[in-house]
């Protein structure tokens, strides 16, 4: 009797394909109407006619598709990239109108592209009305922040940033809309490239080095390349073309000494800085060239012009000797690399995450010196790291917390009158002169 009762309840469960059908499009169509809220346009839908309506919910997107492009792709990456992707378009939100009313970034990448099709379609011309009430619609996909393809693009670009290393492997996305039986279907395929490493002679050693690049969707590999003329080289081959290789030493020292940022970001604003040169020089007059992260100066990237290459040999951190902030907390506070390193403000996370921020004494001394952009993070969450307290032994270490020494009473300090002219006249001392770089906070 059981078996009975539970052989019913399976064959009522069961939905024949021409349901399934049916609550598919009937889905499909509740996503049309958030979509023509979302655009102000609800009074439109009335006058689309019924056989549009039926074509559109039968030729209707279906999921985003994420494939493999080449066989650089491992399938472990692929899986995590399809569950990352998956999470963001549900997560996110997108909002065209004044009150505040948001669809999901999967509802609307869905049905926004196909409708747009529908409404420009020249072939099957809809109603003038409704292509007029669908005027946002056709301004946001034809623009760029809300048009589906970039929204796609954006998702997973970042999701290949956080998975590409310069010295490993990058990769990258490529758009495409394809046809799948009557369905219409947006379609990413991820490509990988492996990395271009070759082995370089640099002062009688061999040294590994990494062509410096990154990978752009729908572009692909960007090499980066640099002129001796953006270092004040002029001759007859300055304006040549010179590309860039990176020692995996150097990469190394990026990586421990802004120990507390993503590894793939830095290796991205790595590229930034060559694409966006910007070259300093220090008291040697050794040139550098500017690294920063989000617009916040962060170091220096130290490098050899060698014939038809410019290599970077290391990267120094911006209160290091050899650079001129480095050199102006020298000059200030008489601390070397050993001390700097003893006190551990030769890495960002000291200024991150340690009370060298609240103390105002220690951080004046750093923001005279030029290095005041290494405590603005405001909106950056390092809420999961616990704070160290180190701005007491610093301001110990170098005496920043001594009062100023009472005068010595066994010295007669005469009463000099403006008369005395014979008293030789003590000059006050010179401001010291920092290069322009230093005095920028």
């Amino acid at each position: 009797m059981a078996k009975t009762k539970r052989k019913r309840r399976d064959k009522k469960k069961k939905i024949s394909p021409q349901q399934l059908e049916g609550q598919r499009k009937n889905e499909y169509r509740r996503k049309i109407v958030r979509l023509a809220k979302l655009v102000d346009a609800e009074d439109a839908l009335p006058l689309i006619p019924k056989e549009d309506w039926n074509s559109i919910c039968s030729t209707r997107f279906r999921a985003v598709r994420v494939e493999m492009g080449n066989d650089q792709v491992p399938k472990q990456l692929l899986a995590a990239t399809r569950k990352l992707f998956d999470f963001h378009l549900q997560a996110g939100r997108i909002s065209l109108t004044d009150d505040g009313y948001e669809m999901s970034i999967k509802d609307y990448v869905a049905v926004a592209h196909h409708m747009y099709f529908y409404i420009t379609d020249t072939q099957r011309i809809c109603p003038l009305r409704v292509r007029e009430k669908f005027a946002k619609l056709i301004e946001a996909v034809e623009g760029e922040e809300y048009s589906p393809p970039n929204i796609l693009l954006q998702i997973t670009g970042l999701i290949n940033l956080q998975m590409s290393r310069m010295h490993r492997r990058m990769y990258y996305c490529r758009y495409k809309v394809e046809m799948h039986d009557v369905h219409i279907n947006d379609c990413l395929y991820i490509y990988g490239f492996q990395h271009h490493k070759r082995k370089l002679r640099i002062r009688d050693f061999t040294r590994l080095a990494y062509r410096v690049g990154w990978c752009f969707a729908d572009q692909g590999v960007i090499w980066s390349k640099v002129t001796g003329a953006q270092f004040g080289y002029d001759n007859a081959w300055s304006k040549l073309p010179v590309r860039v290789y990176i020692q995996a030493h150097a990469l190394q020292r990026l990586k421990e000494r802004l120990d507390i940022l993503n590894n793939s970001y830095l290796h991205l604003y790595l590229y930034l800085a060559l694409k966006n040169l910007q070259v300093a020089r220090n008291k040697s007059g050794q040139q550098l060239i500017e690294f920063r992260y989000d617009g916040k100066k962060l170091g220096y990237l130290a490098f050899d012009l060698l014939g038809k290459n410019l290599v970077i040999r290391t990267f120094l951190f911006l209160t290091m000797d050899g650079t001129p902030e480095g050199e102006a907390l020298q000059d200030m506070l008489g601390i070397a690399a050993e001390d700097k390193k003893y006190l551990a403000i030769d890495k960002l996370s000291t200024f991150i995450v340690s009370d060298i921020k609240d103390n105002p004494v220690v951080k004046q001394h750093f923001i005279d010196a030029g290095c005041g952009q290494l405590f603005e993070w405001e909106g950056a969450d390092f809420g999961q790291i616990q704070e160290v307290e180190q701005a007491t032994m610093i301001q110990s270490y170098l005496g920043l917390n001594k009062p100023d020494p009472d005068p010595d009473p066994s010295v007669l300090i005469p009463n000099v009158s403006s008369e005395n002219t014979w008293l030789p006249q003590i000059q006050a001392e010179a401001p010291l002169l920092l290069p322009q770089s230093c005095l920028s906070s």
